[in-house]
């Protein structure tokens, strides 16, 4: 994915005077996996490292993440970024962009009954707890 013609898509972006990459990220393993068709987790993380790599000699490369959350995968958010994080690919949620489907109407989050999302974030809630004691 991160070539073109044969070539490091970093190749075409050195001479750039700032390159932002946005990418669109629904969730890693099996919630992004059956969200987004053909999305390998594997293969997302090996690309991001590769990125990682060419911003230590690239100071002109940045990047940050859309999050578009649905049914499917809204409570996998924390999930996705905490192992990002936990693991070395980022250091913070400060490039994280959150976008809602709202079509189709099925999938928009808000759909979700307000009861099972306040279990949801209580859970959330008791995880952060753990994580600071």
């Amino acid at each position: 994915l991160l070539e073109y013609k044969d070539k490091s898509i970093f190749e075409f972006t050195k001479n750039f005077k700032q390159v932002v990459y946005s990418i669109s990220l629904d969730g890693l393993f099996e919630v992004g996996e059956f969200q987004r068709t053909n999305f390998k987790t594997d293969v997302f993380l090996a690309n991001l490292n590769r990125l990682n790599e060419e911003i230590k000699t690239n100071s002109n490369i940045s990047y940050d993440f859309t999050y578009t959350t649905s049914l499917i995968n809204v409570f996998s958010f924390f999930e996705t970024f905490d192992y990002l994080i936990e693991n070395g690919y980022i250091e913070d949620y400060s490039n994280i962009r959150l976008q809602i489907v709202q079509w189709p109407k099925h999938l928009d989050a808000k759909n979700y009954p307000l009861s099972n999302r306040i279990k949801k974030q209580d859970k959330r809630i008791k995880q952060l707890e753990l994580k600071v004691k």
